[in-house]
């Protein structure tokens, strides 16, 4: 704490040795080390890395340089992020320059070893678009008609599919959705909204085992070429089991290219 304070004041003292009590009661000291460690060999590489979200009211964060933020000089609250009655585990999420983020990635793979390391899984469901092709697809509806029902519903759940027909200036110039013999097709679309559509790769999720990852959880290749866990984030956390969030930020990457053209 003396690197980042010129008198480590009492309330300071404090304050720190009542998160690590927090952290240390909860089990989570190993975690705050990885994340440390991915940290520091990021920033002794000059790659932009930032903590994000409640992670920086936290000032065992901020003294292991993980986030820049002063909480005391902030007034943050350490129980924003930890709590010994809150149900959900920590969660630091690094903020990285897009361009870079793969270097960060190997190391993590080096360093513990590939039988160690595996991405997060995440459970991609229906939406109103899916439903529609993938119903449409298995009841051989003519592609035109899924098409021209596809049309303008883009991010939409199908849950409302109908009250969409009804209110979006997109859908009430078509007239598909008030086709009589179309009806229980799009019944069904509606039927199977939210349910699991594929298992794909979560955007920055990283697993990380004290021994091979095949031994805690399923795991399958990716079209990709990377090993995902086939259990999601939540799942992982109900584990106890380490994930490591590494996000791309295009501003990082643009605030190191600012800085390069004024040098």
């Amino acid at each position: 704490a003396s690197k980042f304070y010129e008198k480590v004041l009492t309330k300071i003292r404090n304050r720190l040795e009542q998160e690590l009590d927090t952290i240390k009661k909860l089990g989570y000291c190993s975690y705050f080390l990885v994340v440390w460690d991915i940290v520091r060999w990021a920033k002794s590489r000059d790659i932009r890395c930032q903590a994000r979200g409640s992670a920086v009211d936290s000032l065992v964060v901020y003294v292991l340089d993980i986030s820049t933020v002063d909480p005391i000089h902030y007034n943050l609250l350490f129980e924003r992020f930890m709590h010994p009655l809150r149900r959900e585990p920590p969660d630091i999420d690094l903020d990285l320059d897009r361009r870079r983020r793969d270097e960060v990635r190997d190391y993590i793979y080096q360093k513990y070893g590939a039988g160690n390391v595996a991405c997060v899984g995440t459970i991609n469901t229906y939406m109103a678009r899916g439903a529609i092709r993938d119903a449409g697809k298995a009841l051989q509806i003519p592609k035109t008609i899924i098409e021209e029902a596809c049309s303008g519903i883009h991010w939409l759940s199908a849950f409302k599919l109908m009250e969409y027909a009804d209110t979006l200036p997109e859908l009430k110039k078509s007239t598909v959705y008030r086709r009589p013999e179309l009806k229980k097709f799009f019944e069904l679309c509606v039927a199977i909204d939210g349910f699991p559509k594929h298992l794909s790769v979560h955007l920055g999720g990283l697993l990380i085992g004290d021994g091979r990852l095949s031994d805690l959880v399923p795991l399958e290749w990716s079209s990709g070429g990377d090993i995902i866990s086939q259990y999601d984030k939540d799942d992982v956390e109900k584990l106890g089991l380490v994930k490591i969030d590494l996000l791309s930020l295009p501003t990082l990457t643009v605030i190191e290219d600012t800085l390069s053209n004024i040098k």
